[in-house]
């Protein structure tokens, strides 16, 4: 779908993606967050390095691609969702309890604050986030529950 495709994006912008059903919308974000897997040629770069050039970039820790569907552990409140979500990209040791040394918990908890209050989700961070069988936040929360799950850990 996506042929002679070149495309800056410039740190600090906001970015909309529109076109028709088909044109390619979702392989373009996908392509730019590394999740494309059927690409048959092309060369992506981040601050003009390839992922061939540097294989030892963490893309994740770059790049956050959201999808269309709010998947989550209904029974978890925002603010254990988002605990979650840190200690998965931290990557925490289950058995311990523990992030690795290198890492101030303190900066987590900032950035999962920073996030829940910027998201405007303060006001439910007690509350179950829920499914369309349970009862939890309201569906413009949950999306951004979804989105705020990406930014979590993620320096601003």
């Amino acid at each position: 779908i996506l042929k002679d495709i070149n495309l800056v994006l410039k740190p600090g912008k906001t970015y909309l993606v529109s076109g028709p059903p088909g044109s390619g919308k979702t392989s373009l974000l996908k392509a730019i967050a590394g999740m494309l897997n059927n690409a048959s040629s092309g060369r992506i770069e981040y601050n003009g390095v390839s992922m061939e050039d540097a294989p030892d970039i963490v893309l994740q820790n770059t790049v956050s691609y959201v999808g269309q569907l709010d998947l989550h552990a209904p029974f978890l409140t925002v603010q254990e969702t988002f605990d979650f979500a840190a200690n998965c990209r931290i990557g925490v040791d289950t058995k311990k309890k523990s992030p690795p040394s290198s890492i101030n918990s303190q900066e987590n908890i900032l950035s999962e604050n920073l996030t829940i209050d910027g998201l405007d989700l303060a006001v439910c961070r007690d509350t179950y986030v829920g499914d369309t069988n349970n009862r939890g936040v309201s569906g413009g929360q949950r999306r951004r529950v979804t989105v705020g799950e990406m930014m979590v850990g993620q320096n601003p």
